[in-house]
């Protein structure tokens, strides 16, 4: 009977090893001082940038392929997500805006406009997104430099989808 299951493991399971494989695991990071937390899988690296004048949250899939930044601020000046998203696009200037979306995210209202930038030879998928929750706005930058991966799409969207204001 042993020799029956151990068979059967070997038949079906095996096979489906690799769709694992496929599914890496997922780290929840938190960062309080900036009331947010989001998920990515495990192998990616996250760091926070504190070398600009803005300091954000980076992460970057191991073949640096993917990314993903987000920030909050308070909102002192009572801006809207439309008047901060129309600031934010205004850095990607090579940028074409495709699709425009509003959707709520976990508690945080976001709005988004993805494009496609062009620079030199190279294209970048980008999704910009501003949210608000209470008195803080939260800012995404994102992407992937192959256009038409959609792989690369869905796992970028469900990071997005794992961001969560923690206040």
């Amino acid at each position: 009977m042993q020799n029956k299951t151990a068979l059967l493991i070997l038949l079906f399971v095996l096979p489906m090893r690799p769709l694992f494989s496929q599914n890496p695991q997922w780290e929840k990071h938190t960062f309080e001082s900036y009331e947010f937390e989001f998920k990515t899988p495990s192998n990616w690296n996250v760091t926070i940038n504190d070398r600009a004048s803005q300091i954000y949250v980076e992460c970057y899939s191991p073949d640096n392929q993917i990314y993903f930044f987000i920030t909050s601020a308070e909102n002192e000046k009572k801006s809207s997500p439309d008047i901060v998203l129309s600031y934010l696009k205004v850095t990607y200037e090579n940028c074409e805006f495709i699709r425009e979306e509003s959707k709520k995210i976990n508690n945080v209202d976001f709005v988004f406009s993805s494009g496609i930038n062009r620079m030199s030879e190279i294209q970048t998928y980008i999704k910009l997104g501003v949210g608000k929750h209470k008195d803080r706005i939260y800012m995404i930058d994102s992407g992937y430099s192959e256009v038409n991966s959609e792989e690369a799409d869905n796992l970028l969207n469900e990071i997005i989808n794992s961001v969560k204001a923690i206040h």
